[in-house]
């Protein structure tokens, strides 16, 4: 779509144009999918609220698939972390995780924000289940597994939990013992 030219040749303003007019026109996926693009040049220009908006419309779409609807969840999941909304980014990661249809790439995608939204509030119990819920998934990414690995020896060391801290970082990853502390 023009929308998606124009935002590459950087003018933000006439892709925003094209994708309201895409979003005017068209129909479930492609309307969604638009939503979720004009978020995203939203976002860049620094309006939040706009991008919100723009997910939860695409999130409400019509006749669009599963991957599309996560998609919108955890993009609207990762603005609401960036504005310190714990309680809506955790509630966008548990949607995704519990509709059995999303893509399993995008639930291990919804387990590691969520775990991570955790561990950055100090919730670090819950982010540890989040990351090794990851980890149990068949069809978790070579790099969420990696990431769950290391965030959840991260909250392990922050809980005094030194040996199981270890155990993650370390051994499975072939990392130099070091502080892994940070988020």
């Amino acid at each position: 779509n023009r929308g998606i030219t124009k935002l590459s040749l950087a003018d933000e303003t006439g892709a925003i144009e094209d994708l309201r007019l895409a979003i005017e026109r068209g129909a479930g996926d492609v309307v969604a999918k638009a939503y979720l693009v004009r978020a995203s040049v939203r976002r860049k220009l620094g309006d939040t609220a706009g991008a919100s908006f723009d997910c939860t419309a695409a999130a409400l779409t019509d006749d669009i698939g599963p991957d599309v609807m996560a998609d919108a969840l955890l993009h609207r999941a990762a603005l609401s972390e960036a504005d310190e909304d714990v309680q809506g980014a955790i509630a966008d990661c548990t949607t995704v995780i519990q509709v059995a249809e999303m893509p399993p790439g995008r639930t291990a995608e919804a387990f590691l924000l969520r775990g991570t939204v955790r561990a950055r509030s100090g919730d670090l119990a819950r982010a540890i289940d989040d990351f090794t819920s990851l980890l149990s998934l068949e069809a978790a990414h070579r790099l969420h597994a990696m990431e769950a690995m290391l965030y959840r020896a991260a909250c392990r060391r922050l809980r005094s939990e030194t040996a199981q801290a270890e155990s993650d970082a370390f051994p499975s990853c072939g990392l130099p013992s070091g502080d892994c502390t940070s988020f």
